[in-house]
């Protein structure tokens, strides 16, 4: 049986992107939480543009499946995506992106992963795109902590992880990370 992920994983999540948590509580009326966070675009203009000029630096050579059932969030991350050159296949839900991943197999290089979604959980989705290639390339995504991801979703830690919201710069290095151009280190190999 699974139990809410508690209120303690919701206020460490606010916190991590600089919200604020507020709850008012009377008896007999119940308790109501407001959560607030800054308004921001995910990155700066002048550093989409920086960023995309110094991604365009590698070849355009991957093709990423884009699985994440917020819409917004699938539009900021098929920008960035784009920008680096890269191509973007998308889907809204697990089911759908592994309907699209045996549609297309051979010419996806990485599954761009969101662990928190209606329908197929990113749990299910991941075991069944391995039943398809158990050497699938997949960048998990959560805005949940990363430790809490592999606690809960039992995905050893060997895995790739990006931590929601992400910038340009962050999904540009786990996507070289993931095919092969950059140590996970950080550090560009030779052959980059």
């Amino acid at each position: 049986r699974q139990r809410g992920m508690g209120l303690a994983a919701v206020a460490g999540i606010v916190k991590q992107h600089y919200g604020h948590l507020d709850l008012k509580s009377a008896p007999e009326a119940g308790t109501q939480f407001s959560i607030s966070f800054p308004i921001e675009l995910y990155v700066e203009r002048a550093e989409l543009v920086a960023e995309g000029e110094e991604a365009l630096q590698h070849p355009p050579t991957a093709t990423i499946l884009l699985v994440d059932d917020n819409r917004t969030f699938r539009q900021a991350a098929r920008q960035m995506i784009e920008m680096m050159g890269h191509e973007c296949l998308e889907a809204v839900n697990g089911l759908e992106g592994v309907r699209a991943y045996a549609r297309d197999e051979e010419r996806i290089d990485i599954v761009l992963l969101d662990m928190m979604m209606p329908v197929m959980s990113g749990r299910e989705t991941y075991e069944c795109l391995r039943a398809i290639n158990p050497e699938v390339k997949v960048i998990f995504s959560s805005g949940l902590d990363i430790q809490y991801i592999v606690y809960r979703m039992e995905i050893g830690p060997e895995a790739r992880y990006i931590q929601k919201p992400y910038t340009l710069h962050s999904l540009h290095k786990k996507i070289d990370e993931t095919l092969g151009r950059i140590p996970a280190n950080g550090r560009h190999s030779s052959e980059a």
